[in-house]
């Protein structure tokens, strides 16, 4: 599935850290996409058709985009949306019946040694748990991949703070990249090791990172950033990795996070969620 030309020039609306949880449903979940990309394109572009770029970060051990092929024949029933492997058989592309097509592109999600998240764009890999952060983010790097490393409420407070804050001093911003997260309250300020990060040269993404609860699936496309590149549809996902790598400075962010109630409310189930997992990992080993 292309636009009938082997490469076509357009601004993207690129959400940089989705996750397709297994309480969503992958049609509305390209439905939530399909309108956050319509209400934030820029006024300029706004009637021209609409191209989208979902990372899908997975989380331990799937294969890439393993969650997406597993809902292909709900998605062929439903008829809402079309859906096909992309030429370089690493991405999928999306074609709703209006003006959107969305590129869902493969990631995964790490935890490191020290309690970071660290996502890789483009990742295809599985890749090993519990690196420390240099490790992950020279692996992720070496695969040609983008190593990145978002934000995420209470992860960079204390002592992982002072551990990225160190680090900073030693990753290379020509190769890594920071990332600040739609679950970030709407008007809260900018988190300063992002603004530490971005005087040190390091280019910051963004990305929806919506939680897994079914209530959530609203956010998928609410944050990202704006890419202006020319999209190769015979290898969407490597020409993706490398327009953004090849950015000279931080592009241009959209959106705009939760109110402070609705964040409060998701911290509190998030952690009840815990809490229920442990009981239920204690459950199983007893």
């Amino acid at each position: 599935m292309n636009s009938g030309t082997a490469a076509t020039r357009t601004p993207i609306m690129f959400d940089s850290h989705v996750h397709l949880h297994g309480c969503f449903e992958l049609s509305p979940f390209l439905d939530s996409a399909d309108r956050n990309f319509k209400r934030f394109v820029p006024a300029r572009h706004s009637s021209r058709k609409v191209l989208g770029v979902l990372c899908i970060a997975e989380i331990g051990d799937a294969p890439p985009l393993s969650v997406v092929e597993s809902q292909l024949d709900s998605i062929a029933r439903q008829g809402m949306w079309k859906l096909e492997r992309a030429a370089d058989g690493a991405a999928f592309v999306a074609q709703g019946s209006g003006v959107t097509t969305i590129i869902l592109i493969p990631g995964r999600q790490c935890l490191t040694t020290e309690g970071l998240e660290v996502l890789g764009l483009g990742t295809v890999s599985q890749m090993p748990s519990d690196l420390p952060l240099d490790e992950c983010v020279g692996l992720i790097d070496s695969e040609g991949s983008i190593p990145v490393v978002p934000w995420g409420f209470g992860k960079w407070w204390f002592r992982r703070g002072k551990i990225l804050r160190t680090a900073l001093d030693r990753l290379d911003p020509r190769t890594t990249f920071l990332a600040d997260n739609g679950g970030r309250p709407e008007r809260s300020p900018t988190p300063t090791l992002l603004g530490t990060a971005a005087d040190k040269g390091f280019r910051v993404l963004s990305g929806s990172d919506p939680l897994p609860f079914r209530s959530e699936i609203w956010r998928v496309g609410s944050s990202g950033f704006i890419l202006d590149s020319e999209i190769d549809w015979e290898s969407p996902t490597s020409n993706l990795v490398d327009s953004v790598r090849q950015l000279r400075q931080s592009p241009m962010a959209y959106g705009r996070g939760p109110t402070f109630l609705r964040f409060a409310a998701n911290q509190i189930r998030m952690q009840l969620r815990r809490i229920d997992l442990r009981s239920d990992r204690s459950k199983g080993q007893s």
